[in-house]
Order: C-alpha cells, then sequence, then structure tokens
C-alpha cells in the first residue's frame, strides 16, 4: 500500500511507520514537529514538515490508498481547556481537511479516536474534540460513501513515548520516576481504573483495519481489562506522592474487547501491562 501518516513522527505515529515499513509498505509522513522528533524518524520514508493545517493541496505529496490521521492535539486535559482554539482547531478542523482531501482522491481514512468519547464527550474539552472528528468522519462517510475506519484507543504505552510534560502518560510518568529514583506521582486517589494497551498491539490493529473499506465503523482498541492507578503503582515497587486530581478526569476507562468490529479484523492484544513493567523494571 501507499500510506499517508499524520503524525508520523510522534509517539504512535513513529511506531507505526517502523511497522508498516517492515511489511514493505510505501510511507509519507506529514508533520509540524510541535511533539515528535527527528529522533523518531525511520529510514525509508519520506518525511515533510509541515502543519495539516496549513496544507491546501496534499495530492501534492503522492497518491496514496490509505492515510492514517494521527495528528491531533493530545495533550493533558488542563492543556485543552487552556488551549481551547488549539486544541479544537487542531482536532475538528485538521480531521475535516483529512477527510475532505480522501474524498476527492477516493483514499480510505483511519481516523484516531479515544476511548475517552466512550466515556463520555461532556466529560472535558479533549473528549469533545474527538467525539466531534468522529461526527465529521461519520458525515463524509455517509454522505460521499468515503471509507472511514474510527479507531478509540485505550490509554496507549510503549517505546518513544514523552516521559514528561503535557504529553506524558501515567506510564511514561513513572518510568521517569523510576529510573530517577523519585516517588511516583498520582493525580487524585489512585482509584481510577484504565485500560493499558501496548502501541504495537496498536499498530498491528491499525495495519489489519487498514486493509478494507469501513463506513465509519468504530474499533475499540484495548486489552479488556482494567487496573486502578494504585495498582500499577504497586508494580513499581517505588513510594507513591498523591497530588490534587485534574478536572474532567474520567473514574472508569475501559474497552469492549467482545465488540463485533474487532473479529471482523481478528484483532487481539498480545501484551500486558504487568509484563511490561515487570520486564521494565530488572
Amino acid at each position: 500500500m501507499n500510506c499517508l501518516v499524520t503524525g508520523g513522527c510522534g509517539f504512535i505515529g513513529s511506531n507505526l511507520i517502523e511497522l508498516l515499513l517492515k511489511n514493505n509498505h510505501n510511507v509519507v509522513s506529514l508533520d509540524n514537529y510541535s511533539t515528535g522528533t527527528k529522533d523518531n524518524e525511520h529510514k525509508g520514508c519520506v518525511y515533510h514538515n509541515v502543519d495539516i493545517l496549513d496544507v491546501d493541496d496534499f495530492s501534492k505529496f503522492g497518491k496514496f490508498d490509505v492515510v492514517f490521521h494521527l495528528a491531533a492535539e493530545v495533550a493533558s486535559i488542563n492543556f485543552s481547556y487552556e488551549n481551547p482554539f488549539k486544541t479544537l482547531n487542531s482536532n475538528v478542523l485538521g480531521t475535516l481537511k483529512i477527510c475532505d482531501f480522501a474524498r476527492k482522491e477516493n483514499i480510505r481514512v483511519v481516523y484516531s479516536s479515544s476511548c475517552g468519547v466512550t466515556d463520555g464527550s461532556d466529560l472535558n474539552l479533549y473528549a469533545f474534540s474527538k467525539s466531534q472528528a468522529e461526527q465529521i468522519c461519520k458525515s463524509y462517510s455517509n454522505f460521499f460513501d468515503l471509507s472511514v475506519a474510527i479507531v478509540r484507543f485505550a490509554n496507549v504505552y510503549g517505546k518513544r513515548q514523552r516521559k514528561s510534560g503535557p504529553y506524558a502518560s501515567v506510564i511514561s510518568i513513572f518510568n521517569d520516576c523510576y529510573d530517577n529514583d523519585k516517588p511516583l506521582t498520582i493525580r487524585g486517589t489512585g482509584k481510577q481504573t484504565r485500560d493499558f494497551i501496548d502501541v504495537r498491539d496498536i499498530c498491528i490493529g491499525l495495519l489489519e483495519i487498514s486493509k478494507k473499506d469501513w463506513k465509519a465503523d468504530i474499533f475499540p482498541l484495548g486489552t479488556g481489562e482494567s487496573y486502578s492507578i494504585n495498582q500499577i503503582a504497586d508494580w513499581y515497587n517505588k513510594t507513591i506522592e498523591y497530588v490534587p486530581s485534574r478536572e474532567g478526569e474520567a473514574m472508569t476507562s475501559s474497552t469492549n474487547v467482545n465488540d463485533t468490529n474487532l473479529s471482523k479484523i481478528n484483532f487481539k492484544s498480545k501484551y500486558k501491562i504487568k509484563n511490561y513493567i515487570k520486564d521494565r523494571i530488572k
């Protein structure tokens, strides 16, 4: 396949490109390097340093069979409240531009959403932005017969994930604390439950989904297993420091691995978060 990946130098995008290249696909990446880095580039992929919001004609980058739309404002919930226009502009308008390009060129779209939409799009601004982007995908599929797959990620962890700052996740923050012999920082009570999925599983799922046409079908990619933040922290065997919780944070977040769409791609997660942590702290 000829593949276009937006956000190709970010955490998930760089891992996806690595898998696509291993499977002998042709790959072009569009990234503004606001969060992605040159260190995440792979030999064999063509990289363009551009912001998709500034692109008028995506066809100048080549002919494609599928576009993996991963570029988004995916910082913390607090960041989305502090920067509402940037969050909505990137996540909603960016998706609109990609869908319209795909409509003109008859290209399949694989859109990366979040399980936060399932938890409740009114829960916080980030989830709302993803929900609105999903509506654009559904509308383009309905009105223009565009092939679109909506992939809702659980909490993703793995290599190349940011260790600190607004783009870090709880696992990468715990890793950083462990490596620097600092107490593990937990927001709120730590009783929040999450479904954690390895980025390698995510990329396998994305690749399988991209091989077929879809009508805005939704794919919840997760393990189906949820753990509290306290339970995850216990596996690191470190001192814990509790800090105030974030506004709009869900207490529970899970994925339905029995979803019928997952059976259509024969997806089942392979990697376990407990094994990842055990290997990480050896």
